[in-house]
């Protein structure tokens, strides 16, 4: 649905437009602006109010919590070498209980690195819900995400014919 609704605000931006060259200029300029206001790459808490303010309206963090939701809640995420954040538990203390009072506010899990009892590994994540839920986004919002892209279609489609009927009026 996604897809047909950029197709149709691109059929409006070209109503819109006096001629075909400032449409084929502003679409790209636009849909960049789009994506990269979404919510992914700059989370909205993180965000200044201009910013926050078009998030909410930006039909593109609709389009992608309802996707990364879906594809993402049975993910089971299962952390590398690589991925985790080491850290020494203090003499006396194994990792679990040393960071059991972080672990109840944050996600993730911590292991026990080379058989040892205080060398330990942090990953941020356990399950991709961790990850969406850090954005803000919730996977029983994906109906709802879909009528609101259902519904800035319909809004493209009236602005096509809007604008077609605006520019096509004195040429009768």
């Amino acid at each position: 649905m996604f897809s047909v609704y950029i197709v149709s605000f691109a059929q409006a931006l070209g109503a819109a437009c006096v001629n075909i060259a400032i449409s084929i200029a502003a679409l790209p300029i636009i849909l960049f602006y789009l994506f990269l206001l979404c919510g992914v790459q700059v989370p909205p808490s993180m965000s200044s109010f201009y910013q926050d303010w078009l998030y909410h309206l930006n039909p593109a963090k609709y389009f992608l919590e309802g996707l990364i939701t879906t594809v993402l809640k049975p993910i089971q995420v299962i952390c590398t070498d690589v991925d985790l954040i080491k850290f020494t538990a203090p003499n006396g203390l194994d990792c679990q209980s040393y960071s059991a009072p972080f672990l109840e506010s944050a996600p993730g899990n911590v292991i026990t690195l080379n058989n040892s009892t205080n060398e330990c590994g942090y990953c941020i994540y356990q399950t991709g819900e961790d990850y969406f839920q850090s954005l803000g986004w919730d996977y029983n919002n994906r109906w709802r995400n879909f009528g609101i892209i259902v519904a800035y279609w319909g809004s493209s489609m009236l602005a096509i014919l809007f604008f077609v009927y605006l520019t096509q009026k004195p040429r009768r």
